[in-house]
């Protein structure tokens, strides 16, 4: 008999996480705009992930996404990297990735000069894609290792 466990695929897997992260981040606004309670567990959630700077978030129904805009990016990318999976050559992408994001945010700490929020949404997203292009690489390697092991 199969489990229910036998029958996700790890792509599947990959794109409800995904999803989810994205359907959560979008939702505590709406559900603060409501005076739900569920909002506060949103925001707490992501804060150990994301400053929540309000004056770098965008906002939905006069309320703060529960991430910066550059945390945004990171989740849509990695939303679109678990449905567009690919394989190795995304996952090499990732020091790109890193050095993309990583160089915005350098540069504006160090107060360098001010990135503008489409830019940070596009460094945020190209990480999240790599990143989830690397992870599914990764998962899906262990995953042929063990199966070559059961047989």
């Amino acid at each position: 008999m199969r489990s229910l466990l036998d029958l996700v695929t790890l792509p599947a897997a990959l794109q409800a996480f995904g999803g989810c992260l994205v359907v959560a981040v979008t939702a505590a606004p709406l559900l603060a705009a409501q005076g739900r309670v569920e909002a506060l567990v949103l925001y707490a959630a992501f804060s150990p992930f994301c400053h929540q700077s309000a004056d770098r978030s965008w906002y939905l129904f006069g309320e703060p996404l529960a991430v910066c805009i550059r945390c945004l990016g990171i989740y849509c990318g990695a939303a679109l990297g678990s449905i567009f999976l690919s394989g190795a050559a995304s996952a090499r992408n990732l020091p790109a990735a890193i050095a993309f994001c990583g160089g915005t945010w350098m540069l504006e700490v160090a107060g360098v000069c001010a990135i503008p929020a489409a830019v940070r949404l596009a460094a945020g997203a190209t990480l999240g894609f790599a990143g989830m292009q690397f992870v599914a690489h990764v998962l899906a390697g262990r995953e042929h290792a063990r199966a070559g092991l059961l047989r």
